[in-house]
């Protein structure tokens, strides 16, 4: 499902569902447990922060890929 609306919002051109699943297991992201999103238990803040940093980092760099400004 995060495949084709990648592809509908224009983020990728083409991904596989596999692709994204293996991005996600890569990252231990289980999107689909929304109450670990929304009430996280962090434990480790310090590792939580370059967490966050690496996921925001990924995502600027899917969006400059994305604009017809990137070199």
């Amino acid at each position: 499902m995060l495949a084709h609306v990648y592809q509908i919002q224009g983020v990728v051109e083409a991904i596989s569902p596999r692709y994204v699943s293996e991005i996600l297991k890569r990252a231990k992201l289980q999107p689909h447990k929304s109450h670990y999103w929304l009430f996280p238990k962090i434990e480790d803040w310090d590792a939580f922060v370059i967490r966050v940093a690496l996921i925001c980092h990924l995502i600027l760099q899917a969006i400059s890929l994305k604009s017809p400004n990137s070199t």
